[in-house]
């Protein structure tokens, strides 16, 4: 794991992350609530007519989801690779040469 993923957790519950999320009847919808609104809208959804905006660079786990996701609605899908020079924002080459793994 680069040094990057290893130590960059400490964003997670700060005070200035969205919280919970309340629903058109004030409700709190929180974890499955929100899962299952969500499956019941893609439920009604046409083939063909469901987007997929994701970052190719995410879990193995993450990716063969949104593979099956993708299948499942016969969506269209791409990968855009990184061009240009490494800055602030663009992260190029490979990030974990300072943590190799061990045999």
């Amino acid at each position: 794991m680069c040094d990057a993923g290893r130590l960059n957790y400490k964003w997670i519950g700060r005070d200035d992350r969205l919280g919970p999320r309340c629903g058109p009847e004030r409700r709190h919808h929180l974890g499955l609530s929100v899962l299952k609104a969500i499956s019941d809208h893609l439920a009604k959804a046409d083939e063909g007519s469901v987007a997929i905006v994701a970052s190719a660079r995410q879990t193995n786990e993450e990716l063969y989801l949104l593979n099956k996701l993708a299948k499942h609605f016969k969506a269209l899908t791409d990968s855009v690779p990184r061009n240009g020079e490494a800055d602030h924002l663009l992260v190029v080459g490979d990030r974990t040469r300072t943590s190799p793994v061990r045999a």
